[in-house]
C-alpha cells in the first residue's frame, strides 16, 4: 500500500514538472520581450531586424515523366539529362515588426540553367517562426504557441538538469499540424533546437532547427536545415535546403545577384557535403561529355550540323513554351532591378473554375511593375478568362499611376467587359408596344446585354484612415441578339455616362473593416448618354482575424437610386453584381451570391445585402479518419438579400479547399420557398507554387 502512495506522488510530481517544463516553454517569448536590452545590440534592438543569410539547396530527380512539365517553375529540372542541382546564395534580409520581409540577394551560383528560381514555395520552409501562430506563411500551427496548445500533445523527459526533451504529436491527423521534438532548458524554457516533421500542399517536410543564443536572437531560427519530398503522378522530387543566419560578412547593397564561384567561396560558412560536390561533379561530366561530341571547328566547316541545330532549336522552343505556356514567368529589369512582370500561365488546365451560375471559366492573368521613384510608381493588371457558357472572352486590364504611394495618390484607367448584365424591362416594355402583334417573344433575346466599361478615377488619401476617389464611369450596353431589336424597332445599343464620388474610410487602419460610400450621377446627351439617374451605395467589409489562423470575413451594404429618367432599362450596381472572373479560394469565394439569377442584380432600384464566412483549419470533416488528414481549410457561408418582389433570398453553403482543389455546396430559399442547391469547384493544385 506504501508502494503504491509513493508510486502515485512520484507520478503526481513528474506530471507537476513536465507542466512547469511546458509553462516555462510557452512564456519564454514574453519573458526575453521584457527583458531590458543593451543600446548596442543594434541588429536585434527596435522594430527592424537586419541578418546576412546563406542559403544552400541541392535538387535530386530520381523519377519524373511529361507531367512534371506542369508544376510550376520546373521546367528546367524536368527535362534533359542532369537529374541533381546545386545552388548557393548569400543575401541581406530585412524583417521589420509588421512582419513585412525583403530580401536583397548579393551572390547566387547554381547549376540550374539561367539560375532559375525554383521550388520557391517549399524553399520558404526555412524561414519558419516557432513562436508565431503559423510556422510558415499562414498555415502549419505552431506547437510551440500557447494558443495552438489544444491541438498537441506533449510529454517532457528530462535528460539531464540542464536539458528536457519535449516530445510533440497532434490530436488529430490533420494537414496544418505537425509532429516532433523540441530540446529546451528546464529552468529557463528556451528552445535550443527542434526537430519537426508534416506534409503540406504535397510538401512532405523534416525541419530540423536551431535557435539563436540568448536574447532577442533566441527567438530566431539561426540555422534551418530542410529535407523535403515532393510526389506527383509517378514524379518524385527530393529537396534539401540549408540556411544559416546572422552571418558576420556584410555586402554593399550595389552588389546584386552576381555569379561568382569564388566570391561565393570566401562567404560560404560551412563546407558543401559530399552530396553536394556529387552533383557538381556529375554537372562537370556532362558537359565534358557534351564537349567531345562537338567537332573540330578548325576541320569542318563553322555552321552547326542540322542535328547540332535541331537539337538548339528543339530548346528554345520548349524554354518558349515553359515560359509563356505551362507557368507563371517573373522577371525583373531595369537599374537595380527595381522593374518586374509576370506573366500566368497562357495554358493551364488547373486555371479553371467551374460554378453553377457561372459555368465553366478559364482564367489567366498578368502583371507589370514599373518603379519610377523612391515615391511613384506605374502598374499595369490584366486579368482574361473565357466563360463557355457565354461563350465570351471577359478582360479587366486596370492602369494605375502612383504619383504618391505614402498617400495612396494614384490615377487609374480601367477597361473591362466582365459585367454582363441582364434586364427584363426591355421586354416588357416591347410586349406593351405590340400587344396585338403575333410574335412569339419566348423565342426572342429581349433580355441580355455585353457591357464594355471605361473608368478613370483619381484616388488620394487625406489621412491613413481616409480617402476620396473622383472620377467618372461609361459603360456602352450591346444587345447579344441584334437581330431581335432590330425587328422589335428598338436600339440595340445603349450608353451611359456618370461622374463618381467616392470616400474610403478605416476606422481601425489597414487590418480594421473598410467602409466606403459611392455616388454616381448619370449625365444624359453627354458623351452619348441615353440614361439620367442618381445612385447611391453604402458598402463595409471587414475580414476578423481570429486565433489559430482562424477568420470572419464579414460584408454589408446598401444601394438606392434616388431618381432616374430617359431609358430606364439598366439598373447596375457598382457593389452587388456578379463578378465573372473569379479566382479561387482566396479571392471572390466569400462575400457573393453563387445560387442568386442572373436578372436579379438588375431587377430592383434598391438592394440591402449581408455575407458572412467562418473560415478554419480544424472545423468539421478535419476531425474524420482519412478525410481529415487532407483538409487544409473548411468554411460555413450564409447571406441575406432584400430586392424589389424577391425578399428575403438565403444562402447557406459548406466548403473545403485542400492540394488539389476547392469545392463548395450552397443550398438557396427565396419568398417561393426552397430555390435548389449548387455547388461551385475550382483547381488549387500549384495555386501557391
Amino acid at each position: 500500500m506504501i508502494g503504491l502512495v509513493l508510486l502515485l506522488f512520484c507520478i503526481v510530481e513528474v506530471q507537476a514538472q513536465s507542466d512547469e517544463v511546458l509553462q516555462r516553454m510557452f512564456e519564454w517569448p514574453r519573458q526575453v520581450s521584457q527583458q531590458p536590452w543593451a543600446a548596442d545590440e543594434d541588429s536585434l534592438h527596435g522594430d527592424t531586424v537586419r541578418s546576412n543569410v546563406y542559403l544552400k539547396y541541392h535538387f535530386n530527380v530520381p523519377r519524373r515523366n511529361f507531367t512534371m512539365l506542369t508544376i510550376p517553375n520546373l521546367f528546367h529540372i524536368a527535362h534533359g539529362e542532369q537529374r541533381e542541382f546545386l545552388g548557393e546564395m548569400y543575401s541581406t534580409v530585412v524583417a521589420t515588426k509588421r512582419r513585412d520581409v525583403s530580401s536583397l540577394c548579393h551572390v547566387h551560383v547554381s547549376t540550374i540553367r539561367h539560375r532559375r528560381n525554383t521550388l520557391a514555395n517549399v524553399r520558404d520552409y526555412v524561414s519558419v517562426r516557432p513562436y508565431e501562430s503559423t510556422l510558415v506563411g499562414d498555415h502549419l500551427l505552431s506547437p510551440f504557441r500557447p494558443s495552438n496548445r489544444q491541438f498537441y500533445r506533449y510529454r517532457v523527459e528530462m535528460v539531464d538538469s540542464a536539458t528536457a526533451t519535449v516530445t510533440i504529436t497532434p490530436r488529430l491527423f490533420n494537414t496544418q499540424l505537425v509532429s516532433g521534438t523540441a530540446t529546451i532548458d528546464p529552468t529557463t524554457g528556451r528552445m535550443l533546437c527542434a526537430c519537426l516533421e508534416g506534409e503540406y500542399d504535397m510538401i512532405r517536410f523534416r525541419l530540423d532547427l536551431t535557435m539563436g543564443p540568448d536574447g532577442r536572437a533566441s527567438l530566431r531560427v539561426q540555422r534551418c536545415d530542410l529535407a523535403a519530398t515532393v510526389r506527383f503522378i509517378g514524379n518524385k522530387l527530393t529537396a534539401q535546403f540549408t540556411c544559416i543566419s546572422d552571418l558576420p560578412t556584410t555586402l554593399s547593397p550595389t552588389l546584386v545577384n552576381v555569379d561568382s564561384i569564388e566570391l561565393m567561396r570566401q562567404l560560404r560558412p560551412v563546407p558543401l557535403s559530399p552530396t553536394d560536390l556529387h552533383a557538381i561533379a556529375y554537372l562537370d561530366s556532362l558537359n565534358a561529355l557534351h564537349a567531345d561530341e562537338q567537332p573540330d571547328t578548325l576541320a569542318v566547316d563553322t555552321l552547326p550540323r542540322r542535328s547540332e541545330w535541331l537539337k538548339h532549336t528543339g530548346d528554345a522552343v520548349w524554354d518558349a513554351i515553359q515560359d509563356n505556356m505551362l507557368s507563371t514567368l517573373h522577371a525583373n529589369f531595369g537599374n537595380a532591378e527595381r522593374h518586374q512582370f509576370s506573366v500566368g500561365p497562357i495554358f493551364n488546365p488547373l486555371y479553371f473554375d467551374y460554378s453553377k451560375s457561372r459555368g465553366l471559366i478559364y482564367r489567366t492573368k498578368m502583371d507589370f511593375y514599373l518603379r519610377m521613384g523612391h515615391n511613384s510608381r506605374l502598374q499595369w493588371e490584366l486579368r482574361g478568362g473565357y466563360a463557355f457558357k457565354d461563350h465570351l472572352i471577359y478582360f479587366d486590364t486596370p492602369m494605375t499611376w502612383y504619383f504618391n504611394e505614402r498617400r495612396n495618390g494614384y490615377l487609374q484607367v480601367a477597361v473591362a467587359n466582365g459585367n454582363r448584365i441582364s434586364t427584363s424591362d426591355v421586354l416588357e416594355q416591347v410586349k406593351q408596344m405590340h400587344r396585338g402583334d403575333t410574335i412569339d417573344f419566348d423565342r426572342m433575346n429581349l433580355s441580355y446585354f455585353k457591357d464594355l466599361s471605361f473608368r478613370t478615377t483619381l484616388n488620394y488619401g487625406f489621412s491613413s484612415r481616409l480617402s476620396g476617389q473622383l472620377g467618372f464611369v461609361f459603360h456602352r450596353r450591346s444587345a447579344v441578339s441584334k437581330y431581335d431589336f432590330n425587328l422589335v424597332g428598338k436600339p440595340n445599343v445603349y450608353h451611359t455616362f456618370a461622374p463618381m464620388l467616392e470616400l474610403t474610410w478605416t476606422p481601425l487602419g489597414r487590418r480594421g473593416p473598410v467602409l466606403t460610400a459611392d455616388y454616381e450621377q448619370g449625365l444624359r446627351r453627354v458623351f452619348g448618354g441615353d440614361i439620367g439617374y442618381s445612385r447611391c451605395e453604402f458598402d463595409g467589409q471587414w475580414i476578423v482575424p481570429l486565433h489559430c489562423t482562424r477568420t470572419l470575413s464579414l460584408r454589408a451594404g446598401v444601394g438606392f437610386y434616388l431618381s432616374k429618367s430617359g431609358q430606364r432599362y439598366f439598373l447596375d450596381y457598382a457593389y452587388f453584381r456578379r463578378n465573372n472572373l473569379p479566382g479561387g479560394w482566396n479571392d471572390d469565394w466569400s462575400g457573393e451570391f453563387e445560387l442568386l439569377r442572373s436578372e436579379w442584380y438588375n431587377a430592383s432600384d434598391y438592394y440591402v445585402r449581408f455575407n458572412g464566412t467562418y473560415e478554419s483549419p480544424l472545423l468539421l470533416f478535419c476531425r474524420m479518419p482519412w478525410i481529415g488528414a487532407l483538409m487544409e481549410r473548411e468554411r460555413i457561408y450564409f447571406s441575406a438579400l432584400a430586392v424589389r418582389n424577391y425578399f428575403p433570398f438565403v444562402e447557406f453553403g459548406y466548403g473545403f479547399t485542400n492540394r488539389l482543389c476547392s469545392v463548395a455546396t450552397f443550398f438557396a430559399f427565396s419568398p417561393h420557398g426552397y430555390e435548389g442547391f449548387g455547388f461551385k469547384f475550382g483547381f488549387e493544385l500549384f495555386s501557391d507554387w
